[in-house]
């Protein structure tokens, strides 16, 4: 009943981590023209699937069993963060459902109208997150990267909108095909900003050498922040047939491989902490060395595409086989932890 009762939100970077998997095979496939690879990220999505109902209704049990968790887990800004991980599951698992199973015209209008809530569920995440730190409640030494995964899932709508804006079934629908396009503008504008303000704090955070052991892994979540970035400013362009509003794409793509310079700096620093700090770090936020590098492949992979640079194709593949290396290293430590009974009440195994 005790294990039962410990799964809060930082067990959605689990799932989110092996929805990365899912993705590298996905966009080895499409560079690579490889369909066995396809076939098993379809398979791996599966499994992703079956994880996060798993994980999912843990947590709600979790809330039933005790009503006065979700309180708590509202009051903590950290706790709080991660529940945003629900928003960027929801757009790319929307997005590989769409990909790999091609649902009818009824399920595309449902993942619609969940797209529309699970958008207003992070702005208000976000809000509340703000409201917060805007009133004292947040102390500069608990702030850490992971106050920032709201503000990426803000960003992360462009992923579904990729492919509900072209979807033939909304193609006669200009008012649907307007109010996806400026919720994609507002995430994006929302994700550069609380980034700005939340990374700054952080790092001044850093360098007062506030930092607990466990929030090192964190320090890879820029890098998913910028990936996101780059991701939004090679989709957002292809937008322009509605004729609604207009992005560049030769800024757009001149600005992305500018930003992919900041991927690199970052997967590094990120990468450095990490074997600096490997076997000292015994939480589910080891997952966070994971999670940030599946976004930066999928960047990758945009900029392979719409700009033909063959490195990038050669990066993809390195970034494919770290992934995977980080993978297994996140995955050996949740079990390590649960096998040695770790995992505290409170989820995080802090």
């Amino acid at each position: 009943m005790q294990k039962l009762s410990g799964l809060q939100p930082q067990w959605f970077s689990l799932v989110i981590g092996t929805l990365s998997i899912s993705l590298v095979l996905y966009v080895l496939s499409l560079a690579f023209s490889i369909p066995f690879l396809f076939t098993l990220g379809k398979y791996v999505f599966i499994a992703v699937l079956v994880i996060f109902w798993i994980v999912f209704i843990l947590w709600i049990y979790r809330y039933i069993l005790s009503p006065p968790n979700l309180k708590n887990d509202l009051s903590q800004p950290e706790t709080l963060s991660f529940t945003a991980l629900l928003g960027v599951l929801f757009y790319a698992g929307a997005f590989f459902y769409i990909t790999y199973f091609a649902p009818d015209s009824t399920t595309l209008v449902i993942i619609l109208y969940l797209y529309f809530i699970v958008y207003c569920f992070i702005m208000a995440v976000n809000i509340v997150l703000n409201y917060m730190v805007y009133t004292g409640k947040v102390k500069i030494e608990d702030v850490n990267y992971v106050f920032i995964i709201p503000s990426i899932v803000m960003g992360a709508s462009v992923i579904l909108s990729s492919v509900l804006i072209p979807s033939p079934y909304f193609s006669g629908n200009k008012g649907i095909l307007t109010d996806i396009y400026i919720t994609t503008l507002l995430g994006f504008a929302v994700s550069v900003f609380q980034f700005i303000f939340y990374g700054s704090a952080v790092f001044v955070s850093f360098m007062m050498g506030r930092k607990k052991t466990y929030s090192m892994p964190t320090t890879m979540m820029p890098l998913g922040a910028v990936s996101m970035f780059v991701i939004n400013l090679m989709l957002i362009p292809t937008f322009n047939s509605l004729k609604i509003f207009y992005f560049p794409k030769p800024f757009a793509e001149t600005l992305s491989i500018a930003l992919w310079g900041v991927e690199i700096l970052y997967f590094f620093v990120g990468s450095a902490v990490l074997f600096s700090g490997i076997g000292k770090i015994r939480s589910l936020s080891v997952w966070a060395y994971v999670f940030p590098v599946g976004i930066s492949v999928f960047s990758d992979f945009l900029l392979w595409d719409f700009l033909g640079y063959y490195v990038f194709k050669i990066v993809i593949v390195a970034i494919s086989v770290i992934i995977l290396l980080y993978y297994i290293y996140a995955m050996s430590v949740t079990m390590g932890m649960m096998f040695s009974k770790e995992i505290t009440r409170s989820g995080s195994g802090k």
